[in-house]
């Protein structure tokens, strides 16, 4: 199993050490540590984890031995944030989330919480349904509801509309090659996902849409 902490900002060593201590990870687990790449967002300044080896010797000292990776994130638009952090979470197939928002800016906190709920929606049922999200606190942890959807039942929609942008309902239909009701429910579930959006009669991909497709199919 991987439990993967996603530390979003300004996270030191002594930060770290007692939600990993607390949760009480064996050996041969990895700690995936996402940091921002770069300087600065919209002037403020965006600090980086750091204090890798003091951290990874106190925990030796306590018996825990782990691997640590450390993948820096580019936060150069919130398309592209949300689906790198979630591209780097199917790399690591991830069984188990904790996700620490608590120092992390506003728009990079809802980032991470969208590239999760993209994520969990990439994988079949089986591991969806194992899948634990979990944020820790200063009076325990508690569970994070994480939207998600099955991803896999859109993908032949959504990658048509990325390549027929505003395609309407016949077109659709001819394409698909679905019932006229079956496909208006499957759109209007779509929507309901934000995946999909409507004007003027036509179809076509959300940004969060390209995204979660994006994510689904992989690098490539």
């Amino acid at each position: 199993m991987h439990k993967v902490f996603v530390f979003a900002f300004n996270c030191e060593a002594a930060t770290l050490l007692p939600h990993i201590v607390s949760s009480r990870l064996g050996d041969r687990n990895t700690v995936l540590l996402l940091s921002p790449a770069g300087s600065s967002r919209d002037n403020m300044v965006v600090a980086k984890v750091g204090s890798f080896e003091m951290l990874v010797d106190m925990l030796r000292e306590r018996g825990i031995d782990l691997e640590f990776e450390d993948r820096q994130i580019h936060l150069s638009s919130f398309a592209e944030a949300v689906s790198e952090i979630a591209l780097t979470l199917k790399q690591t197939g991830a069984d188990q989330l904790l996700i620490d928002l608590a120092d992390a800016l506003p728009l990079l906190a809802l980032e991470i919480y969208t590239a999760t709920a993209v994520y969990a929606s990439t994988l079949d049922s089986g591991r969806r349904k194992k899948l634990q999200c979990i944020a820790p606190g200063p009076s325990g942890s508690i569970n994070v509801f994480v939207p998600v959807f099955p991803l896999s039942r859109f993908v032949s929609l959504l990658e048509e509309l990325r390549e027929h942008p505003d395609a309407t309902l016949n077109e659709l239909q001819v394409v698909l090659k679905r019932h006229p009701s079956t496909l208006s429910r499957q759109i209007g579930r779509a929507k309901e996902c934000s995946l999909v959006e409507k004007k003027e009669g036509s179809y076509k991909l959300t940004e969060f849409g390209e995204v979660a497709l994006k994510v689904f199919l992989g690098p490539g």
